[in-house]
This record gives C-alpha cells, structure tokens and sequence, in this order.
C-alpha cells in the first residue's frame, strides 16, 4: 500500500484570498492528484491545519474545498485519515470541537482522528492540549507502532525561517520510533527520525 502524506493546507488562508484558492486548485490538479494516479496511492494521511480559522469558515473557501479535494478523493476511493491540527478546534484546551469532525463527517472515506490512537503500525496524534495531554503521553509510551504521525510542537524546529520553536516537546520523545511525521512547520526540516 502507498500513502501521500499532505499537511498544512490552510484552506481560508489570506482572509479567505480567492488567488490562493485558484493556487490551490492547480496544485491539486496538476501536481497532487496525477502523482497519486500515477503511484497508485489508495490512502492520504493529513497532518493537521487542514482549514485556516479556529472560530469560523467562510462558504466559499468550504464550497472549493470539497469541490477541488475531498470531493475527488472520495470520488478517487482513497482513503484519508486526517488529524484535527491547532488551526481546526474551535478551543484552545481541548479538541473536541473541531471543523474537520464538523464540516467533513458526511463524507465515508474520511477518518478523523482528534484523540490520540494506533491505527495498524501507525500512532496517530492529533492536536496535544491541555485535555488530551497525559492521554497523548500514554500513547507514544505504550504504543508498538513502527511511525508516528502528529501535529507537533517540537523543541529546536524551524517554524518558518527565522523562527525557531522553543518549548515544546523533547526530540527524545519520537526516539522509540523509526520515523516521525509532524504538520504545523511551514518550513521543511529534519533532524533525528523526525520529519
């Protein structure tokens, strides 16, 4: 089996700025979806941050959302499991509201994951906050996954140039794992087994 991994797309990024949704749109047509077909990948996994804003979504970016990605996924019959990110819960100290369980929940091959869980040889985490911290510890500690998948906040990680977290979870943390994915850096990095 093959799988794209995608993050960070920010869908109403800009103040909802129609040219990125037309970039966007290009992306997915002329890069993402041909690489898919042509890999034949049965199965996308979303970082997290998937929409823009914590408090609402403007219909329009909703409407060429689906239209331009979860429509022809769907259509596709690929496969998505998809983490809710910092920018898709509504509260800051828990996930339980989060637009991606809300908007996108009437579509069958999406699988969202807003608590922390294994799935096969993958750890999946979402969003680590207040309420789902000691659970989201619990999982990486007990786990027997292979990867580990997450919207991290990870100590000594370039955001984006310039800026580099400080804080945040310990590298030392993934070191159980063969390789770590995290969403929420808009600045390609590694180091260790994390991505």
């Amino acid at each position: 089996m093959k799988v794209a991994l995608i993050t960070d797309q920010h869908f109403g990024a800009r103040n909802d700025s129609v040219h990125f949704l037309d970039y966007y749109e290009k992306f997915y047509k002329e890069t993402f979806f041909p690489i898919l077909d042509n890999n034949n990948v049965s199965t996308v996994l979303i970082l997290g941050d998937t929409f823009d804003r914590r408090k609402y979504i403007n219909f329009y970016t909703l409407k060429r959302a689906r239209q331009m990605f979860f429509d022809i996924l769907e259509k596709e019959n690929i496969s998505v499991f998809m983490l809710a990110g910092n920018h898709d819960t509504y509260f800051k100290n828990t996930n339980e509201v989060n637009s991606v369980d809300l908007l996108l929940n009437d579509y069958q091959n999406i699988h969202v994951i807003s608590e922390p869980k294994t799935i096969d040889d993958i750890c999946f985490m979402p969003w680590i906050c207040p309420e789902n911290y000691e659970r989201s510890m619990d999982e990486i500690k007990n786990t027997k996954a292979t990867y580990c998948m997450g919207h991290f906040e990870i100590d000594g990680f370039v955001m984006h140039p310039g800026a580099i977290c400080e804080g945040g979870l310990p590298r030392s943390l993934f070191s159980k794992f063969n390789l770590t994915f995290s969403g929420h850096y808009h600045h390609k990095s590694y180091a260790d087994s994390i991505h």
